[in-house]
């Protein structure tokens, strides 16, 4: 379908594979953000950033940790389609900070969700890891979901992650 609307944007804050099957069969831009591995630029639409992604705290505290708003300034971005998101919990303190106003709110996210308290690394010492509570599950799961809901997204899918024990995979689409 040909259109004048400009292709959308995409994020990526994981490994390089997904950005390269995304840049051959789209014409978007992808930007990358990932502190775990030496990334670079895959061409004109690709913005690696050789920083992680986690909330304001993590990032006042470490300034190889960005916040989602940041990321979005970075990579030049006005607005994002999808946010492909694997952080091994800091999708926690990443995305809780969203509020209705908060611009580049993307309009589909598929994120890894952890529900069980895990050990993550890097990780600013001295910082909380999750909501700063010592015993982090399923509650923390229901509160985060239903702060998406409030910011308009409703669950499309669900899949168990073979590879993770503690974790599942979600894909979110705003529906306004």
């Amino acid at each position: 379908m040909l259109s004048n609307t400009p292709p959308p944007n995409i994020i990526s804050p994981v490994r390089l594979r997904f950005e390269e099957a995304i840049l051959r069969e789209t014409p978007c831009s992808v930007v990358t953000a990932d502190c775990t591995v030496r990334g670079t630029k895959l061409g004109d639409r690709h913005t690696f950033l050789q920083s992680c992604i986690g909330g304001a705290n993590h990032s006042a505290a470490d300034s190889n940790i960005l916040t989602y708003s940041e990321m979005v300034r970075r990579g030049g971005l006005d607005s994002v389609a999808i946010l492909k998101i694997d952080v091994e919990g800091y999708e926690y303190p990443t995305l809780s900070e969203w509020e209705s106003t908060s611009q580049g709110l993307p309009d589909q996210i598929s994120i890894e969700l952890h529900w069980r308290k895990f050990k993550a690394t890097p990780h600013p010492a001295g910082l909380p890891m999750l909501y700063g509570r010592k015993d982090f599950g399923v509650l923390d799961l229901a509160l985060f979901i239903s702060q998406l809901v409030d910011l308009g997204y409703g669950i499309v899918n669900q899949e168990i992650n073979p590879f993770c024990r503690v974790c599942s995979e979600f894909t979110f689409v705003r529906v306004r």
